[in-house]
């Protein structure tokens, strides 16, 4: 059967006449704008609007400041996910998500896709590729950030709320985004060899701090026949079901004496009231 093909097809798509307006937001953090190991550790932000958020656009953004003179060399080993411990997605006051050892597990899941995905990753953060790993073991294989210099990246946070398909109403669930920073300044970075190596106290900094954390993402904007319509569907008792998949981590550490010819147990325990 012969029918048009999209090449010779003028027809406009269907369209969403519904949806009257999308614009970028930025959600800045309550309280501090510096934080560190040292200092601040949890970056909290808070993200409420009158319109539907789009989760599949957003990110987090934050500059990454070396505070060591200008020849030592700031030196990262991941994303912007290695900075922080843990996530927590609260809606109003309800854990809705909770992933601890956050950068481990997101490392795990950046680590198993494909190459070109992972350069897209890398243009938003340090700006590292696969082929920056081809010899580690010398320094011109890592560029850094020269002291007193800070750069500015982005990262999409691993989230099952965020992973899936359906807008967010957050008129009606304001979200609350909680990232606990790593507990050792030497983690997100190349560590320094005191003793002496290639990577040493001379050219190797694990002095930093985060400022100017962000969220971005975009809202979309309803006609007020159709909010109304989700408004009324709200006050009459019903609910708007999101179903999505979360993340489960859990940390153990293995007893010496138990590795080579024995056995190695791991206990996983979990209370669920579904699974």
């Amino acid at each position: 059967e012969d029918y048009l093909i999209d090449g010779l097809s003028f027809k406009l798509p269907p369209g969403a006449t519904y949806v009257t307006d999308r614009k970028s937001v930025t959600y800045y953090t309550s309280g501090s704008n510096e934080y560190s190991t040292s200092g601040t550790k949890l970056v909290k932000i808070v993200a409420n609007s009158d319109g539907w958020m789009d989760p599949s656009t957003l990110r987090i953004s934050f500059d990454v400041l070396n505070m060591a003179e200008a020849a030592v060399l700031l030196r990262p080993l991941s994303g912007g996910w290695s900075f922080f411990r843990r996530l927590r997605i609260l809606c109003g006051g309800v854990i809705i998500e909770d992933i601890s050892e956050f950068n481990r597990t997101q490392e795990l899941f950046t680590t198993l896709i494909n190459k070109n995905s992972k350069v897209n990753i890398d243009a938003e953060g340090f700006g590292l590729t696969p082929f920056d790993y081809t010899t580690p073991e010398t320094v011109a294989n890592f560029p850094g950030i020269a002291g007193g210099q800070s750069q500015t990246i982005t990262f999409t946070p691993l989230s099952g709320i965020l992973s899936q398909p359906r807008y967010l109403p957050l008129r009606y669930a304001p979200l609350t985004f909680e990232l606990e920073l790593v507990s050792d300044n030497t983690l997100p970075f190349v560590l320094n060899n005191a003793g002496g190596g290639v990577f040493n106290t001379a050219n190797t900094s694990n002095s930093w701090k985060i400022q100017n954390v962000q969220m971005k993402c975009d809202i979309v904007t309803l006609d007020n026949a159709l909010d109304n319509s989700y408004a009324e569907l709200l006050l009459s008792g019903k609910s708007l079901p999101i179903s999505y998949n979360t993340y489960i981590s859990q940390f153990q550490s293995i007893l010496s004496g138990t590795v080579g010819q024995q056995k190695v147990r791991i206990n996983v325990a979990r209370s669920l009231s579904r699974l």
